[in-house]
Formats: structure tokens, sequence, C-alpha cells
């Protein structure tokens, strides 16, 4: 029959009858609500209509795990705001400096995410504890609205993020247009996620302590790519978000010697 699981982690067990081996007559598990991913988008202060509804939108309606997700305008953005985040997007805002700068890289480095968007941003007068943070450098925009855009080349199904996409009709990532992305320059091709038609990398990271830290060379609304519009973009935020946010499916029970 239905029982009703608490809101706190759970004991159970099933249990056989006795036989020649007593020692696994029972099977002992837990039971548990899944955990919460927490994201944080940042904004700018005069932010496009639509510029961070694709993708809280997106998170807001996943539930296995389930995203909490919240946006602030860059100038609304508080300390306070940044406590227990397990993933912070800058969707086209520089890095915070001072204390609050201080307080994400910190919280990076105990084992958060880091989403970078650059956008139409000058990434060359961040200060240089965030340059030194990046993955990449961040070139200018390539422009290619007058040839219909370029397409996704390549993904590293190795990846988490990508590894859902490896079976037929999973999802295809050729299909999208990218009319702009900025020219991502990563040293030794280490980090490199994914790659335009060009060969520029499209999406790189590295890790920081316990966290890592992603760039993503286009936008996450269609002002530069229709990626959004495409039925692929809602696993991949998905997966981006469990994998930056360090999310591991809940284990029920183990095995002795695991």
């Amino acid at each position: 029959a239905p029982q009703a699981i608490p809101t706190t982690a759970t004991r159970g067990s099933v249990r056989i009858g006795h036989d020649a081996l007593p020692e696994n007559d029972t099977f002992r598990f837990t039971l548990a609500p899944d955990e919460v991913v927490s994201v944080l988008v940042v904004e700018p202060n005069h932010a496009r209509r639509n510029q961070s509804l694709f993708v809280s939108r997106a998170l807001g309606i996943g539930n296995r795990p389930r995203f909490d997700v919240r946006v602030r305008a860059e100038n609304a953005l508080r300390p306070a705001d940044l406590e227990h985040q397990s993933l912070v997007i800058l969707n086209e805002v520089r890095p915070p400096g001072g204390a609050l700068g201080a307080r994400l890289r910190q919280l990076v480095a105990g084992g958060a995410g880091l989403l970078i968007v650059p956008g139409d941003q000058q990434t060359a007068d961040w200060a240089p504890e965030w340059r030194a943070l990046l993955p990449a450098r961040v070139g200018p925009v390539v422009d290619r609205t007058d040839r219909a855009g370029g397409t996704l080349a390549a993904v590293d199904y190795s990846s988490p993020i990508f590894e859902i996409f490896q079976a037929p009709r999973s999802g295809d990532f050729s299909t999208t247009r990218m009319f702009r992305y900025r020219a991502l320059v990563v040293p030794g091709d280490t980090g490199v996620l994914a790659r335009m038609d060009d060969g520029t990398p499209a999406l790189v990271e590295r890790a920081d302590g316990e966290g890592k830290v992603l760039v993503w060379g286009s936008t996450l609304d269609e002002y530069w790519t229709d990626l959004p519009l495409q039925q692929v973009f809602l696993p991949f935020m998905h997966q981006l978000a469990k994998y930056a946010g360090r999310y591991a499916d809940p284990r029920s029970s183990f095995t002795a010697g695991e």
C-alpha cells in the first residue's frame, strides 16, 4: 500500500523468510525527497525583455531534481542572495567586485558552479582575479548573420552535460543556428565541451577548488542564437545546471564494499 514519505530521510526494510543464508534476508534502504538545486541568475540592470526568460523557465519546470531559480538585477545583488546557491549564472554582466565578488569566488571554490555568459561584455577590463578564473580568453564577437549563422558541430559526449544526447533521436545540436558568438581562445584546448563548425570553442570549463567555472560563448536567449527555441535547450540546461551545481542522483542503498 502507498505510504507517505516524511520530509526527512526515512529508513525502510524488506524482509523475506529465513533460509540457509540469513545474513541477506533483510534489505535495508532509505527514502528521502530529492534535493533542490538552487540557481541564481544575475542579469543587467536594463536587461532585454526575454534575457533570462528561457533559462529560468527551462529550469523552473524541472522536477528530478527540482530547480529553485531566482533572477536578480545586477544592482540589486546582495551577499545574502549568494548563500546556499548551487549555481550562479552571470547572464551578460560583469562579475561583482569588493566583498560581494570575494564571497562569490569563495562560494565557487567551496563547490558551487559559475556559468559566465559574456555577451557583449568587454572582459579585458575585468578585475585580474576574475580574468584568472576564466577557462578561456574571451575574444571579439564573431558575426555570422549574413551566412545564416553557424552550427554546433561537436560536443563532448563523455561530459555529463551531453552524455544523454548520445542515443539516437535524443536531440540534435547541429540544427541550432548560432548567429553571433564570442571567439573563445583556450590554451591547449583543455576543458572544451562544445565547438562551433569553424572550430571555435562554444562551451568551456575549468575546475576552481571544489567548484566549476564555465563560459558559454553565445547568449541564453534568442538574441544571438535560436538554441532556446530548440527541443534540446531544456535538457541541455537541466544537465548543465546539475553538472555545474554538483547534483548527484540520491542513492537509496549500498552493497557491502561500496
